[in-house]
C-alpha cells in the first residue's frame, strides 16, 4: 500500500479568504465551520472569508480558525477520496489538529482548547516585549551557540523551530533576538523578523504552559486511530496518556520538524497531503524530504492531480 502522511499547518499559514472555496465545494466542510462558530459564539466564516487580517491574526482567534480549517479540510478530503493516513503530523498548533483528526480529541473540545491556548500564549509575554526571527544560510550549530552566548545563564533567547536545514527560527525577548540576528548576519546569515504576537516555543512561554496544563486536565482524551508525530519527540504518540504531557512541553520546546520529516522518510512514506490553509508544510517537505511527493488540498491543481492518483495503490502514479 502507498504510505501516506497527512500534514496539518500552524500559525503563519493563514490568509483572508481561507476556507471559502473549500466550503463552497464541500457541505461537510461548511458544516464544520458552522459548528466551530457555534462553539466560539462568533461567525468564523465571516472572519476567515472576508474579515480584517489584523482581527484574524489575533492569536486567540487564529488558533481555532487554523484548527477548524484543517479539520474541515480533513473531513472534505476523506469524503472525496476515501483515503486513510499511515501517519499524521502537525506543525505547532497543527499537532492539535492532527490529534483531533486522529480521533484523540473531540472537535468541540479542540476548538475550545485552541482558543485558550492562543489566549494563554498571548498573555504570557507583554506585547512588543518578545520576538521571533527566521534564520537562513547558516548551520544550526552556529545558531544554537549564538543563542547560548547571548542568553548567558538566562532563558532569554533560544531556537524555537527546526523547520528545515535552511530555516531555523529563534524566539525570546526582542532585544536578545535582535542581538542574535545581528551576530548571525555578520557571519553571513540571512535573518527576517516574523510578524507574531508573542515569542512562541521558548521558555518564556512557561506561564502559558502552566495554565494550559490545568486546562487540558479538564478534558477526556482517547487513543489515536492513526500514528501522530509529536513536535517534541519527532516520534509517534504511544497512547492518550502522553497527550497532555506532549502538548504542554510543546509550548516551551522547539518544534522538531526536520527530524519529524526524516522519521517519515525512514518509515518509507511516499506521499504527503497538506490539509489546511496554504502550502507552508508542502514547501518544507519538498525541501526536507524531496523523495516524498507532496500536495496541498488548498490548491485546485493539486486536487486535480490527487484525483489522478490511486491513493490505495502501492505506487503514486499508475
Amino acid at each position: 500500500m502507498l504510505r501516506k502522511v497527512f500534514l496539518f499547518p500552524g500559525q503563519g499559514s493563514q490568509y483572508v479568504g481561507m476556507g471559502e472555496k473549500l466550503c463552497k465545494r464541500s457541505e461537510i466542510a461548511s458544516k464544520t465551520f458552522d459548528e466551530a462558530s457555534e462553539i466560539l459564539n462568533f461567525d468564523l466564516k465571516k472572519l476567515c472569508f472576508n474579515g480584517e487580517l489584523t482581527e484574524l491574526t489575533k492569536t486567540e482567534n487564529l488558533q481555532p480558525a487554523i484548527l477548524t480549517m484543517s479539520v474541515a479540510s480533513f473531513r472534505a478530503f476523506t469524503e472525496q477520496f476515501g483515503a486513510r493516513a499511515d501517519y499524521m503530523a502537525g506543525h505547532s498548533l497543527g499537532e492539535i489538529s492532527a490529534l483531533t483528526c486522529a480521533g484523540a480529541i473531540a472537535f468541540e473540545d479542540a476548538v475550545k482548547i485552541a482558543r485558550l491556548r492562543g489566549k494563554f500564549m498571548q498573555e504570557a509575554v507583554a506585547e512588543n516585549v518578545g520576538a521571533m526571527a527566521a534564520i537562513r544560510n547558516i548551520d544550526k550549530e552556529s545558531i544554537e551557540l549564538t543563542c547560548k552566548q547571548v542568553a548567558g545563564d538566562k532563558d532569554s533567547v533560544s531556537v524555537s523551530n527546526y523547520n528545515s536545514r535552511n530555516q531555523i527560527v529563534v524566539s525570546g525577548y526582542k532585544e536578545d533576538v535582535l542581538k542574535v540576528t545581528e551576530i548571525l548576519t555578520n557571519m553571513g546569515a540571512e535573518a527576517k523578523m516574523l510578524q507574531v504576537s508573542a515569542p512562541f516555543h521558548c521558555p518564556l512561554m512557561q506561564p502559558a504552559a502552566d495554565k494550559f496544563k490545568t486546562e487540558l486536565e479538564k478534558y477526556t482524551f482517547k487513543d489515536v486511530r492513526y500514528k501522530v508525530i509529536s513536535n517534541v519527540t519527532a516520534r509517534p504518540y504511544e497512547g492518550k496518556e502522553s497527550i497532555i504531557e506532549n502538548l504542554v512541553k510543546q509550548i516551551v520546546s522547539p518544534v522538531q520538524w526536520i527530524e519529524s520529516m526524516l522519521y517519515l522518510r525512514r518509515k518509507t512514506v511516499e506521499l504527503g497531503i497538506e490539509l489546511g490553509a496554504g502550502s507552508v508544510l508542502k514547501n518544507l517537505m519538498l525541501y526536507n524530504t524531496p523523495s516524498i511527493r507532496v500536495f496541498t488540498y488548498d490548491n485546485d491543481n493539486d486536487i486535480k492531480t490527487l484525483g489522478e492518483i490511486d491513493l490505495t495503490s502501492k505506487y503514486i502514479f499508475l
